[in-house]
């Protein structure tokens, strides 16, 4: 039979030998465990800046902990990274700022109140923020966990089911919900920021607080003029005025809509009419003449049946 081994494999073989044997003695005694981890931890970054050299491409770490892979995301001035934990090998979402908005003051600040948002709201319907790393060069960056669709990218796949689309506004008013209760207004909601749970891909999850104002307060005391979709934003945040819970709710109400010209169903269904009157509802300019927050939005939608 043919002797398939690679060139070089048994002095790879030889060499790991000696090497493991030096990471548990050395030469008297065995090495505690702590020393050993120590140890085995530096070969690992070695080995990491070793497959950097080898590559045709050249991979990053973050934090010495998270290699970025694919772009899955450019904004203005930042820009999200599909990332894998380097010992766990779990998947995660780098957001960072582009470099050519390293030293830009105003769009680091908006990272770091994205952090803080995120990283106090936890709800099953909200992507969870899970840490606030720094680069080397100072920049921020933030760590979330992994979804890997979007709203939009299922739009695109073709129609959607009028109980699907009963179950994302449920989801949508749900976590609206919690960002209201902790003080916040979202200011972006949009297909592209609704992302579907990894391990459920029934969940749907609220992303990007990026823009996000607390409540009673204007998008300007940001330093941003404007922010967010055009095609979902409410008068009121288009003409820069203080937002409330209502904001969102308009912009959920265009989702809606949204979501209603896709569905599949028979437009007589007594279910779609009934979800294109409340889709209205949301979506009147006045706030005044909207639900008041998202709690009563919910009972509104509680009491159909689909």
């Amino acid at each position: 039979m043919a002797d398939n081994t690679p060139s070089g494999f048994h002095e790879v073989q030889q060499r790991f030998a000696a090497l493991w044997q030096s990471l548990v003695t050395d030469g008297t005694r065995p090495r505690p465990a702590p020393e050993r981890r120590g140890l085995l931890d530096q070969v690992r970054c070695a080995l990491d800046r070793g497959e950097e050299r080898l590559s045709d491409r050249q991979t990053a770490h973050i934090a010495n902990t998270f290699k970025l892979e694919d772009k899955i995301h450019e904004g203005t001035s930042t820009v999200v990274h599909r990332a894998r934990h380097r010992d766990l090998g779990t998947y995660h979402a780098v957001k960072m700022l582009k470099d050519c908005h390293a030293g830009d003051p105003v769009a680091a600040r908006l990272l770091l109140h994205e952090a803080e948002i995120g990283l106090a709201l936890r709800h099953p319907h909200i992507v969870a923020t899970q840490a606030l790393l720094r680069l080397e060069d100072g920049r921020p960056a933030l760590v979330f966990e992994w979804c890997s669709q979007s709203l939009s990218d299922r739009l695109r796949e073709g129609s959607i089911a009028i109980a699907e689309i009963f179950d994302i506004t449920r989801s949508v008013l749900s976590a609206l919900d919690g960002v209201h209760e902790a003080g916040w207004v979202h200011c972006d909601l949009s297909p592209a920021n609704l992302l579907f749970d990894g391990d459920r891909p029934g969940r749907i999850r609220l992303a990007d607080f990026g823009v996000a104002v607390a409540v009673g307060t204007r998008q300007s005391e940001l330093d941003l003029s404007f922010a967010g979709q055009p095609d979902f934003a409410a008068p009121e945040q288009i003409a820069g005025k203080p937002l409330d819970a209502r904001c969102d709710l308009y912009a959920a109400g265009r989702l809606l809509s949204l979501l209603l010209e896709r569905c599949d169903g028979a437009s007589e269904d007594i279910s779609i009419s009934a979800l294109r009157a409340f889709a209205a509802q949301l979506t009147r300019s006045n706030p005044a003449d909207r639900p008041e927050n998202a709690k009563a939005a919910q009972a509104v939608l509680g009491g159909f049946q689909v």
